[in-house]
């Protein structure tokens, strides 16, 4: 099964229901939401997280990183 992340937070109203987006938060890539709004779902996740030396986790978006050189 494959899966998508969405891409910002947000709240959609969809069918009626509102559906409450958080990001970066996993979705099966077949779900009926995720196949009627493509644009804000991303197949990568938009947050890498690291651990430094001193035990703190550092949150970075991706596009960011990819973004620079190097």
């Amino acid at each position: 099964m494959a899966h998508v992340f969405a891409a910002s937070d947000s709240v959609i109203t969809h069918g009626g229901h509102r559906v409450r987006l958080v990001l970066g938060e996993t979705w099966d890539a077949d779900d009926e939401f995720v196949k009627a709004r493509p644009e804000l779902f991303r197949d990568t996740p938009p947050i890498a997280r690291r651990l430094t030396g001193r035990g703190v986790v550092i949150e970075h978006r991706i596009e960011d990183a990819t973004a620079r050189p190097g």
